[in-house]
């Protein structure tokens, strides 16, 4: 079944609450890194609300150590949505759910799999990093979603995406941030919405 764009951006923002909730609620003094974030960990209920789940692989810290970052025996993750730092150095932070949470924004923007293994362009991550680069992003989204997007909740959605990606871990944007930005991006969205629906309801 296709997602409209505007449930997309709902998935996006509630996944980004459930990142904010386990990288540092100030109700609790530990933290979480989750590890294997990708599309395969988040379930979506009868009412397309995702829920992370899989924390079998998941790090608990203290929250005061939260923006820091840990050097592991075992690289844990997905592949299609590893960090390329934590793979390269053994060292994993929240930076490293950035990352990954970037290749599942991605996923929903451009309706394609972080790996394709009949397309030449394999890897999600340097193809939609390319194209967002050479403002050429519009060629690997589904013409259909295209037509739905707001542009302005595009330019931040798909900003925001390609963030998550920079190769500098410390780079990324934390993820109060990234909530920040995605509900801006569903604001746009819903804005246009109901002004189509409002023009409609007039001239019907």
């Amino acid at each position: 079944m296709l997602l409209t764009w505007v449930r997309r951006l709902e998935i996006c923002v509630g996944l980004a609450h459930a990142l904010s909730y386990i990288h540092y609620d100030e109700s609790r003094d530990f933290s979480v890194i989750h590890r294997r974030i990708s599309s395969g960990t988040v379930l979506l209920n009868d009412g397309w609300e995702p829920k992370l789940c899989e924390f079998e692989d998941s790090m608990k810290i203290k929250a005061s150590q939260r923006h820091h970052s840990f050097h592991t025996n075992r690289v844990i993750g997905v592949i299609g949505y590893g960090d390329p730092t934590y793979l390269e150095t053994n060292r994993v932070s929240h930076k490293s759910d950035i990352y990954s949470f970037g290749i599942v924004m991605f996923e929903l923007l451009c309706g394609r799999e972080s790996i394709i293994d009949s397309d030449t362009n394999k890897y999600l991550a340097p193809l939609a990093s390319t194209h967002y680069r050479e403002k050429r992003l519009d060629e690997i989204i589904d013409w259909d979603l295209w037509k739905q997007m707001d542009s302005q909740s595009f330019n931040i959605f798909a900003e925001t995406a390609y963030d998550c990606l920079n190769e500098e871990q410390s780079q990324r944007p934390n993820i109060d941030e990234i909530v920040s930005r995605l509900e801006k991006a569903l604001d746009y969205q819903n804005a246009v919405t109901l002004f189509f629906l409002f023009h409609l309801y007039i001239f019907v």
